[in-house]
């Protein structure tokens, strides 16, 4: 298990660019030329956490030329990642073989216990136990307070949002409104003469139908006496 970190750690990063579609084959070659360099600077007699820093800030850099190279120029990631492979297996021969006496053999000694703790060195099952728990405490903690401050800029939009619907009308929609209830006026007005129309129209039939027949009756009496 001590030995396949390492390749557990480089599957890891992997699969996250294998489920954009892409693929990086310098992957491999960009850690071992991490390692190379951190172990070159600490054998010149450099502190393990400067070399480590600087190669980490090397390995980061050359992970995201190889993105901008695709991102931007659409070159296909299959290529890309092949030639910083061959590259890259290229630079590692050259720090080798650049670093004099420090590198015999193609190979670089490391004499500093801490690093050698870091890759080959294991935790004690108390020691495992209070690693995991503050990582689980940690992560906990910041997904609740990140819910929590997602939750109360959700609740301050929506005060927002009713604040502005709630906010003082202008000149512009009093006149609308002003309007508004005018024409519904004119309306109402206009309807209550056109009732008032329609019964004056009503009254003057009946008044006329009724003189009509007045008329008859005077009619028939008056035929009804000469005869």
């Amino acid at each position: 298990m001590g030995q396949s970190v390492f390749i557990i750690t480089l599957g890891m990063a992997e699969i996250f660019v294998l489920l954009l579609g892409d693929i990086d084959l310098a992957a491999g070659y960009t850690a071992g030329c991490g390692a190379v360099i951190a172990l070159w600077m600490m054998a010149s007699g450099d502190p393990w956490w400067v070399s480590v820093l600087a190669a980490l800030a090397a390995t980061t850099a050359y992970g995201a030329l190889q993105g901008i190279v695709v991102a931007k120029l659409r070159l296909p990631s299959f290529v890309v990642t092949l030639a910083g492979q061959l590259g890259l297996s290229g630079l590692i021969l050259y720090l080798i073989s650049a670093s004099g006496g420090i590198g015999t053999g193609g190979t670089i000694s490391l004499h500093n216990s801490i690093i050698n703790d870091i890759e080959n060195g294991q935790l004690s099952p108390t020691a495992t136990w209070i690693v995991m728990i503050a990582i689980v405490a940690v992560a906990g903690g910041l997904s609740f307070f990140r819910d929590r401050r997602r939750r109360g800029l959700g609740d301050g939009r929506c005060c927002a949002h009713r604040a502005r619907g709630a906010r003082v009308p202008t000149k512009r929609s009093t006149r609308s409104r002003s309007r508004g209830s005018g024409s519904t006026a004119t309306r109402s007005s206009r309807a209550i003469g056109g009732g008032a129309s329609d019964r004056r129209c009503h009254g003057a039939r009946s008044t006329a139908s009724s003189s009509a027949s007045s008329i008859a009756a005077r009619c028939d009496a008056a035929t009804s006496s000469k005869g």
